[in-house]
């Protein structure tokens, strides 16, 4: 199992990680899957973002968008999966509404582990960073009513907030540290939940 948490967005800085991802990914095919949070007409301009560092070092990679649906309900959902999710060769999860894509990853919980733990290379941004937790840190900016985050940083939460998470660490992740420092990661800890926590720089990536 290899996964890059990377703690902000795409950025010039990551071609160590990129090219790290893609060494991986070739041992495994050429599908590539690329989840972002929104139909395609509200994130397709966001999509070349991640997928162009990718394709100019894997010409031949097929790069599949997934477009995530957060609507928790199933017969609702509009999410359209890869037939072939758990054959992938590699899954990239893009920044965002971090509880948005919890929610809409969710359901595929199980899938996407037997995914990751079968070899295939998972790379997250931000929220996709968030999100592979046990207990995800979701977002908030406040604790027991002390600010901890500036308020545009919290996901419109107010409280700082865990959920249960996709499962694929034990370890509780948060991002953007240079700009949030470590408070709030703090306070999640203070909630007595869990015990162990990472909080990783824009421009950072922690290899597991």
């Amino acid at each position: 199992m290899t996964m890059f948490l990377v703690g902000g967005g795409p950025s010039d800085g990551l071609g160590v990680v990129h090219d790290e991802f893609v060494a991986a990914a070739r041992k495994r095919g050429t599908r590539i899957g690329i989840a972002l949070l929104g139909s395609a007409d509200e994130v397709s301009q966001f999509l070349d973002e991640y997928a162009e560092p990718i394709r100019s070092r894997f010409a031949e990679a097929e790069l599949v968008p997934i477009y995530l649906d957060d609507e928790p309900e199933p017969a609702q959902n509009a999410t359209v999966w890869p037939d072939d999710l758990e054959r992938l060769a590699g899954l990239v999860v893009a920044g965002g509404w971090t509880p948005g894509y919890l929610t809409a990853l969710l359901p595929r919980r199980d899938a996407i582990a037997r995914l990751v733990r079968g070899g295939a290379p998972y790379l997250g941004f931000s929220a996709g960073s968030m999100v592979v937790s046990k207990h995800a840190l979701v977002g908030g900016w406040q604790f027991r009513g002390r600010q901890v985050a500036p308020e545009v940083w919290g996901e419109g939460l107010e409280e700082v907030e865990l959920r249960d998470g996709l499962g694929l660490v034990g370890i509780t992740v948060d991002v953007h540290t240079n700009v949030l420092h470590l408070d709030r990661m703090v306070a999640a800890l203070e909630q007595g939940r869990i015990h162990h926590g990472v909080t990783i720089d824009e421009d950072t990536c922690l290899v597991v």
